[in-house]
């Protein structure tokens, strides 16, 4: 940076016209543009590392309109002495850039052609750092990765290809190190106590639907689930982590935010609940029918698994749901049923919008797979609805298999069996011409079922607000008698504690949302979005400052700059 300035003051000392053309006329100066500039950047990167040595956040536009809101003085809160500081600060980077720009002015005749000179200092610094990333992105060199984040306007580039085709070694899940980098993750140590000698740890079967919405599980769609969710403990206003698989999946796993996902990818650090299991001699049943490498849930929630099956074999999105389904069910026959085991099912169809071939359609009209190209806000939904309802009429068939396989193997009796969905599937309920899902933070993509089948807990429904950072809370305390403080490791509580969460904290691969009672509000790179009821049916009055300021503060809680 300070070469990249020092050449642009010399360039501009030496050559004082806008551009790179002498124009013809008298020349404006651009002294004062110049020093301007510099003085701007400065104050901007100086500014930028106090805000990450803060809040471990770059200064973006959403920041930006905080700080300078109405509410800002709620949010932000320093000290008079910080605001003089601040401004003693900018007399001296000015005082700083005169003084470089001087300089450069009385010592330019020095270098011929600092214009070549400035273009090659920025191709060579620009070809370094990308080079040194995609080397590092390849090798899954971690020290370099997990320090990109401390870089602003940071996009590296990557080239994986090429760095195969030069003869660099391809890092596996084997042989990357372990780097907590930017992580402060768990806070302390999970401290295990009798847990480990506990010899009826229940078997865990977690049945993560792609795509399933809240509203799914009815007589009418899934009549065998609905009949068969009257034995479980339904949690009727339960949302997911974010809209999106990636999103999803990593809160519930690490029951915190997923915009930690970039932090944990680059360090390879599994979620506590998953190092829990194995220090616990837990086996491991992970069968999906969605690819486990993107996103990479290889590198993240199941990085710590020996031999994970990335991948199961099938021709279409049906045939991969039908055999990671009958391996998981071999899994379960032929096991050390001395172990106990945690198993994992991740069925794809709904995710698709399509049927198969001679499925079943008893909801009509339907179309029999979505047309993209046939959508718009003026498109009838509800052929589009009644497909979604057709896949959810022959999902149930194959979940009702599953079921009746693990009652007849016993399993329902010494097992915690969890289902629910990774996210929802919107059908334009917001009429903002929103298919499918990542798109907005409605409830229509956001809120999912949950039905939790425990052995010795009688049949229930709840009412209050729970998410997907709350499962792993509950299963560490109340199933393996982990007494280790749950803030150490997680951003949610208890699913039986029913006391209100102040907010919940979502998140997509773009930017995030506070939920906070039946208000959404999401934070991008440009700002803070307008307040929407959950339904985004209409506008709500913001959200208090005072939320806005807690959840920020709790979504730095894991952050941690070496």
């Amino acid at each position: 940076r300070s070469l990249l300035l020092t050449l642009t003051h010399l360039y501009f000392s030496r050559y004082p016209v806008a551009g790179w053309a002498r124009a013809a006329g008298p020349r404006p100066p651009t002294n004062v543009l110049t020093i301007a500039l510099s003085s701007i950047l400065t104050l901007f990167l100086a500014a930028d590392t106090f805000v990450f040595a803060q809040y471990k956040q770059h200064i973006d536009f959403a920041y930006l309109q905080m700080f300078f809101s109405p509410a800002g003085r709620e949010i932000f809160v320093f000290p008079t002495s910080l605001y003089f500081l601040a401004c003693l600060g900018i007399v001296l980077v000015v005082a700083l850039e005169i003084a470089i720009f001087l300089a450069c002015r009385k010592f330019s005749s020095a270098l011929r052609y600092p214009r070549y000179l400035l273009l090659a200092s920025i191709l060579l610094s620009t070809l370094t750092f990308n080079g040194m990333h995609a080397w590092a992105a390849f090798t899954a060199y971690t020290p370099v990765l997990v320090r990109a984040e401390a870089f602003p306007a940071f996009h590296p580039l990557t080239a994986r290809r090429l760095m195969g085709k030069l003869g660099f070694t391809q890092a596996t899940t084997d042989t990357i190190p372990a780097d907590t980098g930017t992580l402060n993750y768990p806070i302390a140590p999970i401290q295990l106590g009798a847990a480990k000698n506990n010899p009826g740890k229940p078997n865990i079967i977690l049945v993560l639907v792609d795509s399933l919405r809240f509203d799914a599980i009815t007589a009418e769609t899934m009549p065998r689930l609905h009949k068969r969710s009257a034995t479980a403990i339904r949690f009727k206003n339960h949302v997911s982590g974010g809209n999106a698989t990636r999103c999803g999946v990593f809160s519930l796993f690490y029951s915190i935010p997923a915009t930690y996902w970039h932090s944990f990818q680059h360090s390879r650090r599994p979620p506590v609940f998953m190092e829990t299991l194995c220090a616990l001699d837990y086996e491991f049943a992970i069968f999906a029918s969605a690819r486990l490498d993107n996103p990479e849930f290889d590198q993240t929630v199941f990085s710590g698994i020996p031999n994970l099956q990335a991948k199961t074999d099938g021709n279409s999105v049906f045939e991969r749901d039908l055999n990671a389904q009958n391996e998981f069910l071999r899994f379960c026959a032929d096991r050390n049923r001395s172990r106990p085991f945690f198993g994992f099912l991740f069925p794809d169809a709904l995710h698709s919008f399509q049927l198969q071939e001679n499925a079943s359609q008893p909801f009509q009209p339907s179309w029999n797979a979505m047309n993209y190209l046939r959508l718009s806000s003026a498109t009838d939904p509800i052929p589009i609805r009644n497909l979604y309802k057709n896949q959810l009429h022959n999902l149930d068939i194959q979940l009702d298999a599953l079921f009746s396989s693990l009652e007849q193997d016993g399993l329902m009796k010494n097992s915690i069996v969890i289902l629910t969905g990774d996210h929802g599937q919107e059908i334009n309920e917001t009429h903002t011409n929103a298919w499918g899902h990542n798109s907005n933070f409605s409830r229509w993509q956001t809120q999912v079922p949950l039905l939790v089948f425990w052995p010795g807990k009688p049949p229930a429904t709840h009412d209050h607000r729970t998410s997907h950072l709350d499962i792993v809370p509950t299963l560490l305390a109340d199933a393996l008698g982990i007494n280790s403080p749950v803030e150490n490791y997680s951003f949610g509580k208890n699913l039986f504690d029913t006391s209100p969460r102040p907010f919940i904290l979502m998140a997509t691969y773009s930017k995030s949302a506070i939920l906070s009672g039946d208000t959404i509000m999401t934070l991008n790179k440009y700002g803070l979005g307008a307040p929407r009821s959950f339904d985004y049916a209409q506008e709500r009055p913001p959200i208090s400052a005072a939320i806005i300021r807690d959840a920020l503060r709790e979504s730095l809680r894991f952050r941690a700059v070496k």
